[in-house]
């Protein structure tokens, strides 16, 4: 579209009201959908689950609320039945405290909140030393270090040194020292 102006004066004053009214035009276009996915996750609701799985809890939830929510199967390895009571509770409050203690979590996309398996943000155990021969005080080398719960295992370097990993609150763990010597 081309406007024309009479004099410069009058397009000066229009520039100025072009550029406010497109930067508000901007903001409303990149804060409405910020907002819009806050309002999914502050949705009061109040709700009772019964003796239900986890599944069905979010089925509940989706239709009560009457927000969408996907998931994959992946979240029906959590059988354990939810018995809860939920009073004037915000959706992020229920998800929050449906998913504490398991490796769940979940993000606004559009207008639907997504499920996901989360990795454990647990850290590895680790533990190290040297190896040495109590007759001679010499390193051994190659001595293989192993878990036998977790079935992890390594050597020791040509410094005698090992370093194992171990899964997270390694319980009960037997670690097992062997060497093949001449």
């Amino acid at each position: 579209m081309i406007t024309c102006y009479k004099n410069r004066n009058s397009q000066k004053a229009f520039l100025p009201l072009l550029g406010r009214a497109g930067l508000f035009i901007l903001f409303i276009f990149i804060s409405y959908p910020l907002f819009a996915q806050q309002q999914i996750l502050e949705k009061q609701v109040t709700i009772s689950f019964k003796n239900i799985t986890l599944t069905k809890a979010i089925e509940k939830l989706k239709t009560e609320a009457k927000i969408s929510i996907a998931y994959s199967n992946k979240i029906n390895r959590y059988s354990a039945k939810i018995s809860k009571e939920y009073k004037n509770k915000t959706v992020k409050f229920i998800l929050d405290d449906l998913f504490r203690g398991k490796e769940l979590g979940y993000k606004i996309i559009g207008n639907k909140i997504t499920i996901y398996t989360s990795k454990s943000k647990k850290k590895r155990v680790s533990i190290s030393g040297y190896i040495y021969d109590t007759e001679t005080g010499n390193v051994l080398i190659g001595c293989t270090v192993f878990a036998k719960n977790s079935l992890t295992g390594t050597s020791t370097n040509s410094f005698g040194y090992y370093n194992l990993l171990l899964p997270p609150n390694p319980v009960n763990e037997k670690i097992v020292f062997s060497f093949i010597g001449f």
